[in-house]
């Protein structure tokens, strides 16, 4: 079977089956018409580089497995920008520090860093502070 059909086969059961998508939502998710999608699910067409790209980083495609059917569909990539839930003193906090100029808000950090490696802290206090810290660098890697 040709290379552009199988890979158009693999597009359209990835697009019903896994995104579970319309030809249409997918076609504007990638920024392309609805007749080009459905011209690479056809096999009329090949996809290029950008749109492999952009099936990758909006949908977590494996693109080895579009081009060759080697792998599982769908990759597991870590979101690294993905957003802790901030209590609202916390947001409250950061939408006044987002209103001020980055001069500010670096000089209140250095500010804050000083006023932290002054305080004195009990040993009860260091041994909870370090073991968040170890939680913290257990969480990152």
């Amino acid at each position: 079977m040709e290379t552009k059909k199988v890979i158009g086969q693999r597009l359209k059961y990835l697009r019903e089956n896994l995104l579970k998508l319309s030809q249409s939502e997918l076609a504007k998710a990638l920024g392309v018409k609805r007749t080009t999608l459905a011209s690479w699910e056809q096999g009329k067409s090949e996809i290029n580089y950008e749109i492999a790209n952009k099936l990758l980083k909006q949908f977590r495609v494996n693109i080895n497995w579009l081009l060759t059917g080697v792998g599982t569909p769908l990759i597991n990539i870590p979101d690294k920008t993905e957003p802790k839930e901030l209590d609202p003193l916390e947001q409250e906090v950061i939408n006044i520090l987002k209103k001020e100029p980055i001069e500010n808000r670096k000089a209140l950090l250095e500010f804050l860093k000083k006023i932290w490696a002054s305080k004195p802290q009990s040993s009860s206090e260091n041994a909870s502070t370090e073991q968040k810290e170890n939680t913290r660098t257990n969480k990152i890697f």
